[in-house]
């Protein structure tokens, strides 16, 4: 009998050994409250000259500073969107590591810090490597992040993966034209739909001396053409094996000149609808070498016809003073271009999360 009470208790005490061990193993694994013994670089803003983000599966997108500004070299050259990236270049000089939640090779994948799930960050200051990081899943409001030769993964205050998991176009320069409709004077549109031109008259606009009269003309309506053709901001831009054959523009469907008060002119050609139907080719005289892609409803606009510009004989009569055209606001008045174009590129933001690969919904 007590040699069976024996066993039992050796039994139980290897079982609560067992236990043990499984549960430091656990506690290896997951965040711990303990201060981190491991650390990020410290990096200063003003010392970064290049960043290259690695999104898996994907080229690697190369940021590098000239003088005081950032442009893309890689894939392709490009300027880029300033907001992009500083808010990439702000997040690196400010990384606050909270715990450190696993210290093991095999939490890796679990935690998408591995090659096959990380985002992969190497920033420098000329050609010494400043930091070199695995960014990878967000969890409990932090993100799991892992320095390059190290097996300790990270937890960084805050969600910050979303800054670096951009598409190219993201980081790219997406304004085609920024223009203040005052610093316009005179307008051109050419296309299929017919050919007209205005111009400025005073405070409000007029058709050009010796075009055809149009019978209901509305020159409240070339100031909402304007605030499309002043204001353009691209959905994507060409691929680089689109060729003409697939762009059309050297036959645009629409040509619109823009001349401003000094005398600086403007050019815009539309072209052919991608084959995706979602949006057209475009080209700006003011960046001749870039072929952008911008919304249906956008370019359709550029394509206008005599309609565009009469007044709608259905609408009520509008007041003696009226506002300028653009989107209106409750209680009166309307938004100015400046909102207007924030507005349209948060519509497009949010439209394009809202579709997978090939424009299709998620």
């Amino acid at each position: 009998m007590n040699k069976s009470r024996l066993l039992i208790a050796v039994a139980v005490l290897i079982g609560l050994s067992v236990a043990v061990v499984m549960t430091r193993r656990s506690h290896q694994a997951e965040s711990t409250l303990e201060k981190p013994t491991a650390s990020v670089p410290k990096l200063k803003k003003e010392e970064l000259t290049a960043i290259e983000i690695t999104r898996p599966g994907q080229p690697p997108i190369v940021l590098q500073k000239q003088g005081d500004k950032w442009r893309m070299s890689a894939p392709v050259a490009a300027d880029t969107a300033e907001a992009a990236v500083e808010s990439v270049v702000d997040k690196l000089a400010d990384l606050d590591v909270t715990s450190v939640a696993a210290t093991r090779k095999e939490n890796h994948q679990r935690l998408e810090v591995d090659p096959s799930h990380a985002i992969h960050v190497v920033a420098k200051g000329g050609e010494k490597v400043l930091a070199d990081l695995h960014i990878g899943a967000s969890k409990s409001g932090g993100t799991m992040v892992r320095v390059e030769g190290s097996d300790d993964v990270l937890a960084l205050r805050g969600s910050i993966r979303h800054l670096f998991d951009r598409e190219v176009k993201d980081f790219r320069d997406r304004d085609v034209t920024d223009i203040d409709n005052k610093e316009l004077s005179a307008i051109a549109i050419s296309s299929a739909k017919g050919n007209f031109k205005f111009v400025r008259d005073g405070e409000k606009w007029a058709q050009a001396p010796g075009e055809k009269p149009l019978a209901n003309f509305d020159p409240e309506k070339v100031p909402s053409f304007l605030n499309t053709a002043a204001h353009l901001y691209a959905t994507d831009f060409a691929d680089a094996k689109d060729d003409d054959s697939v762009t059309g523009l050297s036959t645009p469907a629409s040509r619109v000149t823009l001349t401003k008060q000094d005398g600086t002119v403007v050019e815009l050609l539309v072209g052919k609808q991608h084959v995706g139907a979602q949006d057209y080719y475009l080209r700006s005289s003011a960046k001749p070498d870039v072929i952008y892609r911008v919304s249906n409803f956008n370019a359709e606009r550029l394509i206008a016809d005599a309609k565009l510009f009469e007044k709608d004989p259905k609408a009520p009569e509008q007041a003696a003073n009226p506002a300028p055209s653009g989107m209106p606001m409750a209680g009166g008045g309307e938004l100015p271009p400046e909102i207007m174009k924030q507005l349209q590129q948060q519509m497009q933001m949010q439209g394009q999360a809202g579709h997978g690969p090939g424009g299709s919904p998620h």
